[in-house]
């Protein structure tokens, strides 16, 4: 039955009872001597019993002659069934005949049973009332009573003190009269792992009304933490530095699901980074979220950025989300080339199988964005007159799965393509993608390689413990730019490997990672070492 608990709820009664299991060892142990057919009996045994162990595995024929101090059993043939009649209308062919024993049967109604319930009929219960025999095989006739088929009247949550309960509700796309089945119970629980500021806790309790017609659904889930911190630490080798990021989140706050995050970081002693995101929940569309974001980038040998964005994401079918944004940023140059301003657009679609309760054993994730820009430029010097313009086009594709292996190892891959088309020769680098470090190439310092398009593979092995698991990687990367040698425009391309061991440790909300990973100009003894961490506060 589908994982719920259901108050009131009775179960089918047992079609065999009184059936004496002690009694049928006692008798199968003797019965094992009679391999000729013939066995030898002490004065008190019965060989009614004798014959009814016969009957009961399906040898309905079964005769017995008595003699002096024998019994002779002539079993007969072994019926089998073949057919189940369910009364008033339903008949049922067997694909494979099963010997007409108790325990076959009992499979039989079980699997019927459990077609029934999981299709809302709660109630549902086959009576036994007759059986006809042929030459070889034994129909069954059931009368069958279905009882009430409950539909589900409100989804209501345990657990929680602040969060608008009216506003969870609207994550639940339940049509009107929707019954109680075991796909419409893993939706709602599905829907309820996905909101992203509670945290449910399985089963959902059915609460049945009087009646039986109509059943509440009652889900137990806590609120998440007010505060989240994420967390990294990594330490370069070769120039004695250490770099780090930051992210700090306020969720759920005065219990709509809106939330704040303030990420920071440090990329080199010239390098940092700073955005602030805002992020509430929206239902104009169906179920989704509208974002809003500042950000800056300063690098101080190089440029200085100023971006702002918003977004929108719906799902719009079960795996499926879309989305649109709009975004806005300026660029300031520390070289003499002007300064300019980008105005974008962007859409973007995700498609995954690798969230709600019911997981399966392969998960995949399928991640597409377009993006068009407008880049206007300023005059790099006096002897230029006239602004710059450029329309870009940015794409990005990323897949990834994860396929179990054995015992609890498994296998995750991701592969991301991003590229960048463009009219200008020379793009500035605040344009290109900068490639390195986590979630790039491990092994390598942050954003050490800038390209226009590049192609992204990661491989991870997981071999998995009671709280955690440990990893090893390779990273690998084609990197395509243009780059100004002696004036002329050439290109540029390249490949990158880079390759660790690792361990992640999870506790009650709590992760903590710590990785060492090298490439083919390390030392051994040199390892980038990066710890990451994630806990609430």
């Amino acid at each position: 039955m589908f994982r719920t608990a259901i108050q009131g709820y009775q179960p089918e009664p047992n079609l065999w009872q009184g059936f004496n299991m002690r009694r049928l060892a006692i008798i199968y142990i003797i019965t094992l001597l009679a391999i000729l057919n013939s066995i030898s009996v002490a004065e008190n045994i019965n060989p009614d019993s004798v014959v009814q162990h016969y009957i009961d595995r399906g040898y309905l024929d079964c005769e017995f002659t008595v003699g002096e101090d024998s019994l002779i059993v002539n079993k007969g043939i072994q019926y089998r069934v073949d057919k189940i009649i369910l009364l008033p209308a339903d008949t049922i062919f067997l694909e494979k005949r099963i010997i007409f024993l108790k325990n076959s049967l009992e499979q039989v109604i079980q699997s019927l049973l459990q077609a029934k319930i999981s299709d809302g009929y709660l109630y549902q219960n086959y009576i036994p009332i007759e059986f006809s025999k042929g030459d070889s095989t034994v129909t069954i006739i059931f009368a069958q009573n279905e009882g009430p088929r409950p539909q589900i009247g409100t989804i209501s949550f345990e657990g929680l003190k602040q969060t608008n309960e009216k506003q969870l509700k609207q994550y639940f796309e339940l049509e009107k009269f929707s019954y109680i089945t075991e796909e419409q119970m893993k939706s709602i629980e599905n829907d309820a792992v996905e909101i992203p500021y509670i945290t449910y806790s399985p089963p959902p309790l059915i609460q049945l009304r009087p009646g039986y017609t109509e059943a509440d659904i009652i889900l137990n889930a806590k609120e998440k933490r007010l505060f989240a911190l994420e967390g990294s630490i990594g330490y370069l080798s070769d120039v004695d530095e250490i770099i780090w990021m930051g992210d700090l989140t306020l969720q759920n706050l005065f219990g709509k699901g809106k939330k704040i995050d303030i990420f920071s970081q440090k990329i080199n002693t010239d390098k940092q980074n700073l955005s602030i995101h805002y992020w509430q929940p929206s239902f104009l569309f169906g179920v989704g979220g509208i974002e809003f974001s500042v950000s800056t980038r300063d690098y101080r040998n190089q440029f200085y950025e100023f971006d702002m964005q918003t977004e929108a994401m719906y799902k719009i079918r079960k795996s499926l989300k879309i989305g649109a944004g709009l975004q806005y940023k300026t660029v300031e140059p520390d070289s003499d080339d002007g300064s300019f301003s980008v105005y974008a657009a962007a859409f973007k679609a995700n498609y995954s199988n690798s969230s709600g309760i019911y997981l399966k054993n392969n998960q995949y994730s399928i991640g597409w964005e377009l993006t068009y820009s407008a880049r206007r430029s300023s005059p790099r010097d006096s002897l230029q007159t006239v602004d710059l313009a450029y329309d870009d086009t940015r794409i990005h594709l990323v897949v990834s799965y994860k396929l179990p292996l054995i015992l609890q190892t498994s296998v995750y891959n991701k592969f991301q393509y991003s590229g960048f088309e463009t009219k200008d020769d020379l793009p500035p680098l605040s344009e290109l993608f900068l490639i390195g470090g986590e979630r790039t190439i491990r092994g390598f310092r942050d954003e050490q390689f800038a390209a226009i398009r590049t192609l992204l593979a990661t491989t991870e092995y997981h071999i998995g413990f009671n709280s955690g698991y440990m990893f090893t990687f390779l990273d690998a990367a084609y990197l395509y730019n243009r780059i100004d040698e002696n004036s002329t425009t050439i290109d540029d391309e390249y490949y990158r490997f880079g390759y660790g061991i690792g361990i992640l440790i999870e506790n009650r909300g709590r992760e903590f990672r710590i990785s060492f990973g090298w490439n083919k100009d390390l030392p051994f003894d040199q390892p980038r070492l990066s710890v990451q961490f994630q806990t609430g506060l």
